[in-house]
């Protein structure tokens, strides 16, 4: 075989080993680099549909809270008249505009009361089924307890579809009073809402239900048992989808599972074989180039000198007369050099030294051509490296860039949703101010011209009928008085909440010494009020409605003290202190609430400190109830609030 054969076969094998282990390393090691970050993006996007679905558990727990904590809600359970609940409770508009399909209502006892369902789709009232009561009492309502566990939400399975249950124990607004049973809203998680889960997403969903808790055949007995222990399983479909899938338990005492799988597509996993294919088709066309050079460089600088050597020896063998022979072995360059030494023989004391030189100067250029075989070498590792080094960094650009343009994409769609929600807000809000307006006025005029009216004829009948019929007209008189006082708070509110106080200087004694004056006859004591606070023109009101509660309950005979003191932090105390029936302990934390009652000693405190409060409030301080003398809350009130000194 000829050394330039051989040459070339050495070659080509190497090349082709080499992109044997390149193949081998970029499957083992590049592929499968790439394969997990797929497997972690699949891992994100089932955590964002987890977590998504827990938004939507956690809406229908908002919309049954607020049901359970109605007082509409609260009467019903009390005297479960279906045409009242019918009216004020279940109407189709609240199951279309919060979205739920079931209401059902339950009493203490555990046994339901009233139910209704309704299809979000078509408009139409649908019958509850028995299942989901069954469910209900697996779940909220267990057995040993029939008030329910409050606040118990989760998936479930109806008729083989995926359904939301929440449930809250009724109370009042104030849960101040004890419950009276518990109200469950449940919400079908059908195809429509996974087409929306899937559109809010922009991921293919699929759920599985999976009642007996037997893993379906798609997924092995393995992962079904970490999925059903709280992990997220992903897998690679095929080149192009990467799968993501865990597990919902129910919320039953014999759990049932809803199987959750999310495809997410593998555009990296594309990219880069794609990329490495034409990496390969680089690697080859180089190694080609590679041969070819090699080959030259072999062919000038090793293999023609020594075809030109054996020539050279066969010409200066013939001119020798040498008898004696060299075995003749090797490659049939080497034979014909051994043959042409052979000739020379006769020869070779006389050329010995032009033999050496000859000799010298192989190996001298030998030296050189291996000296420029490993600087090629070198130049060609050097620029694999640069070609691998580029290929990574355009696929980092490439994803970052694509990330990049996701997220603006999401940001103008949340501000685009957000300014429009902001708009409806504020359209939404004027209107019901400008029909609460409407309405505060019209109700006010009207039934101010009815108790004037009222007033007038108690006033003629008064003066023109006998001892007992005026004492009617005097209590009639007495209850329109009453009336537009009751009115004239209802106005001083809708002042408060439509125009915030304009703060400003105010001479505290000032304000005390108009409202002794508009009460006549009545004991009331000022003492070191002649300082000067942050307040507005309704400071009066806080003081009238003071005196007037006093006076209220502890008749004219009451005596009234008025008293300032620095707290020492900017701000004044100020008590009014009467010496009246006084309040219980436990009733003193309520009486600046709307309409409170206390049969025990005072009756209702209507709308007066209610006021009170709102306004102390509105300036920035605080208002509380105590006992005038302390320890004994029979011997009057005192009511201390706090205002900051200008």
């Amino acid at each position: 075989m000829k050394v330039r054969t051989r040459s070339r076969l050495i070659l080509s094998g190497t090349i082709v080993v080499f992109l044997i282990v390149l193949s081998l390393i970029t499957q083992s090691v590049i592929l499968e680099s790439f394969r997990n970050l797929e497997a972690q993006d699949a891992h994100a996007n089932m955590q964002r549909v987890l977590s998504t679905l827990n938004n939507e558990v956690e809406q229908v727990a908002a919309s049954c809270r607020d049901w359970a904590e109605w007082d509409d809600t609260y009467a019903f359970i009390e005297n479960t008249d279906p045409g009242y609940i019918r009216s004020n409770l279940a109407e189709a508009t609240a199951f279309q505009n919060l979205g739920f399909n079931y209401v059902m209502f339950y009493n203490s006892s555990g046994s339901l009361v009233y139910s209704k369902g309704y299809n979000t789709d078509d408009g139409t009232e649908i019958v509850v089924p028995q299942q989901l009561d069954e469910i209900v009492k697996n779940s909220i309502i267990p057995a040993g307890v029939p008030e329910g566990v409050s606040g118990r939400r989760g998936f479930s399975i109806l008729d083989g579809k995926p359904i939301i249950i929440v449930g809250y124990r009724i109370t009042t607004t104030n849960r101040t009073s004890a419950p009276r049973g518990t109200v469950v809203i449940a919400k079908i998680f059908d195809s429509g809402q996974m087409n929306n889960l899937a559109q809010q997403t922009q991921l293919d969903i699929d759920f599985i239900p999976v009642p007996d808790s037997v893993p379906p055949g798609s997924v092995n007995g393995t992962d079904w048992k970490k999925m059903v222990k709280g992990a997220i399983i992903t897998r690679p479909l095929n080149d192009s989808v990467m799968a993501g899938s865990a597990v919902i338990t129910g919320i039953e005492n014999k759990p049932t599972m809803i199987l959750v799988n999310v495809e997410t597509e593998r555009h990296v996993n594309t990219n880069v074989q794609n990329s490495i294919i034409i990496l390969a088709a680089a690697i080859v066309i180089l190694g080609l180039i590679l041969l070819f050079v090699v080959q030259m460089l072999l062919q000038k600088y090793i293999l023609a000198p020594l075809d030109t050597l054996d020539s050279g020896m066969k010409d200066i063998g013939k001119s020798g007369d040498l008898s004696q022979r060299v075995p003749e072995k090797g490659d049939e360059e080497i034979i014909s050099l051994t043959r042409s030494l052979n000739l020379m023989l006769g020869n070779i004391q006389k050329q010995s030294n032009e033999l050496g030189n000859a000799k010298q100067a192989l190996a001298e250029r030998n030296t050189d051509l291996e000296n420029l075989l490993e600087e090629i070498r070198q130049q060609n590792n050097e620029l694999d490296d640069a070609k691998s080094d580029l290929a990574e960094r355009n696929t980092e650009l490439e994803m970052l860039l694509e990330e990049i343009q996701q997220q603006r994409d999401e940001l103008d769609s949340a501000q685009r949703a957000l300014a429009e929600r902001n708009q409806a807000l504020e359209e939404l809000n004027r209107k019901a101010n400008l029909y609460l307006d409407i309405y505060l006025d019209s109700i006010t005029y009207e039934i101010l011209n009815a108790m004037m009216g009222l007033q007038g004829y108690a006033e003629f009948l008064k003066d023109t009928t006998s001892d007992k019929e005026r004492m009617l007209a005097d209590r009639i008189i007495g209850l329109t008085k009453k009336t537009r006082d009751v009115i004239r708070n209802i106005e001083t509110i809708s002042r408060i909440y439509k125009t915030p106080p304009k703060i400003r200087p105010v001479i505290l004694e000032s304000v005390l010494k108009n409202e002794v004056e508009m009460k006549p006859g009545i004991a009331i004591n000022l003492a070191n009020c002649d300082r000067v606070v942050l307040a507005d023109e309704m400071l009066g009101v806080v003081f009238d409605n003071l005196f007037s509660n006093s006076i209220k309950f502890g008749g004219t005979n009451v005596e009234i003290f008025v008293s300032t003191r620095d707290t020492g932090d900017g701000n004044l105390e100020i008590s009014v202190a009467d010496n009246g029936p006084g309040i219980p302990d436990v009733t003193k934390p309520k009486i600046f609430d709307r309409f409170v009652h206390d049969s025990r000693t005072r009756g209702s405190y209507g709308l007066g400190l209610h006021i009170v409060k709102m306004l102390i409030e509105s300036y920035g301080g605080k208002v509380w109830a105590d006992d005038r003398v302390a320890g004994e809350p029979t011997s009057g009130i005192v009511i201390r609030f706090v205002l900051r000194l200008a």
